[in-house]
């Protein structure tokens, strides 16, 4: 009888410790991060001659959709960034690569 008592309460007691509620913040990814981005307002630069001021990125799960003017029809759903100030280049060559030269 007493070991069918030390049993039960311990088991209760493990249970307890599941179902309490942590306040702690989520850490990396989570299942509700926005998979819709809009970047606006920014110079954007898509070919070494030809920019686009206060553009608009639409950025679809990482990728990019679309690249227009400020007038560029965006989705309602999606989380925009107001980048107004900034520029935006296609890319870059980092500037401390030793890609492709010669090693003196």
């Amino acid at each position: 009888m007493r070991l069918l008592l030390i049993s039960v309460i311990s088991c209760f007691l493990s249970l307890s410790g599941w179902s309490q509620v942590t306040t702690f913040p989520v850490e990396g990814l989570r299942e509700n991060t926005p998979r819709l981005h809009i970047l606006r307002g920014a110079d954007v630069w898509i070919r070494s001659d030809k920019k686009i001021e206060s553009g608009v990125i639409v950025l679809r799960d990482g990728l990019i959709e679309k690249v227009g003017r400020p007038d560029l029809k965006v989705p309602e759903n999606a989380r925009i960034w107001d980048l107004s100030g900034k520029t935006i280049y296609a890319g870059f060559i980092e500037p401390a690569s030793s890609l492709a030269f010669k090693q003196v």
